[in-house]
């Protein structure tokens, strides 16, 4: 059996970190997965890096997964893919600094089948890949 840590989206309970903090630490979850803080994506949440780890080690909290944005973006659109590597960069870096080893991805937005898109797909995550290295 694999034992896996419970916590809690940060926005399924509320934009103000410290409330979610208190919120997991009231109910013993293990950690906080970042989407929005404050009204902000986790790319945007780098200058806020040191309040972000005081709150987590005031609960004795960690951070499992940042929930990022990647990816959920047009796979025709060829400056929203460099925006969306720009994103994941930002979202690489927050990780890092909480100690969190997993970044949440998508595979664009649906235009058909998936299977139609599998290639341009592969192609287009080859450089994330490198970065995420």
């Amino acid at each position: 059996m694999i034992p896996f840590k419970l916590s809690v989206i940060s926005d399924e309970v509320s934009q103000d970190l410290e409330v979610v903090a208190k919120f997991a630490n009231h109910y013993g979850l293990d950690g906080i997965e970042i989407r929005t803080v404050w009204n902000k994506p986790p790319q945007q949440l780098v200058g806020d890096l040191s309040q972000i780890k005081t709150i987590l080690r005031d609960y004795g909290l960690e951070v499992p997964c940042i929930a990022s944005p990647f990816y959920k973006a047009n796979i025709d659109n060829i400056s929203e893919i460099k925006e969306h590597l720009s994103i994941l960069e930002k979202c690489i870096l927050l990780a890092t600094s909480l100690e969190s080893n997993i970044i949440r991805v998508f595979t664009f937005w649906r235009k058909d089948t998936f299977w139609n898109f599998m290639d341009r797909i592969l192609e287009l995550y080859k450089e994330p890949i490198k970065m995420a290295e």
